[in-house]
């Protein structure tokens, strides 16, 4: 029977977690305001029936002591709203942590130079901020894997009563990892900003908008005028949500995303063709007018006439051209407009543009193109983080790029829970409370305001790069910070 629960609870899970969220209040000082029969039943059916849920991904033979709430009430049978003080376990079960911050990633998909270097920098720092990095945090390697992820999870809320957790890194684990610590009310920083998370009151999220950047590029291609702009991208991108905030702009008239096959280079010419109108039947006659001068200009110089190398001249009707993909790619689009007689269209690009290889050749399509990322200048980044730069402190290494990125969010995520965590002991679900109000250590970086917004999602700042004169060029005034939706319920 407990095989068949595990097995089936993720899909119950699913299922169940967008039934509103009950028993909760505005205060940080109770939860229920009496103990009638009707609390105690939203107190079961909205949190109590997961920590029994949970219960299940705990190893057989699981050791329960009767001092622990939490196994208290694992320990009641019946309907425990019969009971007598249930509605003051429950007070104490969603209270009682061991200022404990969990940190569940996926570290055996890094190098492991990459998830050693991440361990020890997080270390550093919170000893810097004076707490004990051996007893206040938990690593767990989760695998990617769910299963593996809650049973962790259950050995950390049971055993460890831990007080808050980070993880959710992955696609697949943020929403398990979002549901479970809104219906528990353990305060969880989810470092994945590519699902739509349950409104709740302790799930925050944090890192890299892909909506914000856009946000970000959109203002600057309204700066700069632009009244229509086509967007381009490979197939199976996971950069969608990044076209869909494009697209979303009520000022800028959108063409695409068009879509081609990065390893069909043929693909990236029928999209130029049509979106240059180098093949249209309305232009049908004045290409016979080009292949009828270039026949007469070859019987003048004695030559065969070749009809394939002719080509009309592109007709552009866009202020600019969005590239959503890497900078090998972006090199090569670069060329094949070179090809097709398109110069000096503005291009836009995406974090994946920042490369040394984008720059180490001039590339005439490329000088001045635009693209958004995530990081500033590599030589002035947060909690002391640090990277060895090529050519200037705008550019480093690809294999250094993911151990900078790595450590940058899952340190703002660790300075926030610090913060929650000092000062005075309080319930663990009301560490929510303070999470809403912590500020970023480095304002110059993050900017000014709380990290999180009233929505609880962070506010990630957004940098723009130019390109020319085999570098990049940081812009002035390119932070944007995208409105937040209302607050949780």
């Amino acid at each position: 029977m407990k095989a068949i629960i595990r097995k089936c609870f993720p899909l119950l899970l699913a299922f169940t977690v967008s039934a509103p969220l009950l028993a909760q209040s505005d205060g940080t000082d109770s939860i229920v305001a009496s103990g009638g029969g009707a609390d105690c039943k939203r107190i079961y059916e909205s949190t109590m029936q997961y920590y029994k849920a949970l219960a299940h991904f705990l190893p057989s033979g699981f050791k329960y002591h009767d001092q622990l709430p939490t196994h208290q009430f694992l320990k009641l049978s019946g309907d425990g709203c019969e009971l007598f003080d249930t509605v003051d376990l429950y007070q104490r079960v969603v209270s009682l942590h061991s200022q404990k911050i969990a940190i569940m990633l996926p570290f055996n998909r890094w190098p492991a130079v990459t998830h050693k270097a991440l361990i020890s920098h997080i270390k550093t720092y919170v000893a810097s901020q004076g707490l004990d990095p051996e007893k206040n945090l938990v690593w767990l390697d989760t695998g990617g894997q769910i299963q593996t992820m809650q049973e962790q999870l259950a050995q950390l809320v049971f055993s460890q009563h831990i007080s808050m957790v980070i993880g959710g890194a992955t696609t697949a684990e943020a929403p398990v990892l979002s549901k479970w610590g809104d219906r528990l009310r353990i305060p969880t920083l989810i470092l994945n900003k590519k699902f739509d998370p349950p409104r709740s009151r302790f799930v925050f999220r944090l890192g890299p908008d892909n909506k914000q950047m856009a946000a970000s590029l959109v203002a600057y291609a309204e700066k700069r005028g632009f009244k229509k702009i086509a967007i381009i991208m490979p197939q199976s991108s996971r950069d969608g949500s990044f076209a869909d905030a494009l697209v979303g702009s009520k000022k800028i008239e959108t063409i695409g995303p068009l879509v081609y096959n990065p390893s069909d280079y043929n693909s990236i010419d029928i999209i130029f063709k049509r979106l240059f109108h180098l093949n249209d039947d309305s232009r049908k006659p004045e290409m016979l007018d080009l292949v009828n001068q270039f026949k007469d200009k070859a019987k003048e110089e004695g030559v065969a006439f070749d009809q394939k190398g002719l080509m009309l001249p592109p007709e552009v009707d866009v202020d600019a051209l969005v590239i959503i993909d890497n900078f090998k790619n972006v090199r090569h689009i670069a060329k094949s407009l070179h090809f097709y007689g398109v110069k000096h269209l503005p291009l836009l690009g995406i974090p994946k543009w920042r490369a040394p290889e984008l720059v180490d050749q001039e590339e005439e399509n490329l000088s001045g193109a635009v693209f958004v990322d995530y990081v500033g200048s590599y030589k002035n980044l947060p909690y002391n983080i640090k990277a060895d730069t090529v050519n200037d402190e705008n550019m480093i290494e690809g294999s250094e790029a993911s151990r900078v990125d790595l450590e940058l969010v899952v340190n703002h995520a660790v300075a926030a829970a610090v913060f929650a965590l000092k000062g005075p002991k309080a319930p663990r679900f009301a560490l929510y409370k303070r999470l809403e109000q912590v500020q970023p250590d480095d304002k110059a970086f993050f900017g000014a305001g709380p990290i999180f917004k009233p929505d609880h999602e962070s506010n990630w700042p957004s940098f723009l790069f130019s390109v020319g004169g085999g570098k990049l060029q940081a812009l002035q005034g390119s932070s944007s910070a995208a409105k937040p939706k209302s607050k949780p319920l």
